[in-house]
């Protein structure tokens, strides 16, 4: 599988990581903003939704938006679905790939236990993918289709299965280049190179 990254500069790779990570930052920021509207909700979360298979649970929350006690409920959860979907999504999925890409640029050739990391990259692209699929389901189900709650629900369970995969595979690697790191420095000291 190509590395979309093989041949950039490392430090062409630095600038769109930190990019990458205020964006999605930003998004996330953005949303739970947006989220502080939902305070009279008992549901206070717009991405509440994502963790429903059931029709009849989908349906309670909606109609809970619904509640003329909830004012501009629904209005405040589709904004907050609309941030995830245009702020928060391509920059995470893609952050999480770069991350996968690099580490496939610099250790994946040679390393079996780093050879899958250009496959994860991939992957992080299908978990945005699959969050945009939970994110129309849940803007749908506004609308009153809360039979796609269970393709929702799906959605969102294989789209947190592969980010916690590849992020923990992306701290794996972290950690172990940190201890590289560590072990190269006391060698160095101890051996007069400082």
């Amino acid at each position: 599988m190509k590395n979309p990254i093989a041949s950039w500069r490392d430090s062409v790779i630095a600038i769109a990581f930190f990019v990458l990570l205020a964006l999605a930052s930003l998004g996330m920021w953005a949303i739970r903003s947006s989220d502080k509207a939902l305070a009279t909700s008992v549901f206070q979360s717009s991405q509440r939704l994502e963790w429903t298979s059931s029709k009849a649970r989908a349906a309670c929350i909606v109609a809970e938006w619904k509640d003329a006690r909830c004012k501009d409920c629904v209005h405040t959860v589709k904004r907050g679905i609309w941030i995830d979907s245009l702020l928060f999504v391509p920059f995470y999925s893609t952050l999480l790939a770069l991350c996968c890409f690099w580490i496939g640029k610099h250790d994946g050739q040679g390393n079996p236990l780093l050879a899958p990391a250009v496959l994860f990259g991939y992957a992080s692209w299908l978990a945005g993918i699959l969050d945009w699929v939970e994110n129309t389901g849940m803007l749908l189900q506004l609308r009153g289709s809360n039979g796609l709650a269970p393709l929702t629900g799906t959605a969102a369970n294989l789209k947190w299965l592969i980010v916690i995969v590849v992020s923990l595979f992306v701290d794996f690697v972290a950690v172990r280049k940190f201890l590289v790191f560590c072990e190269d420095r006391v060698h160095r000291q101890e051996h007069g190179g400082g």
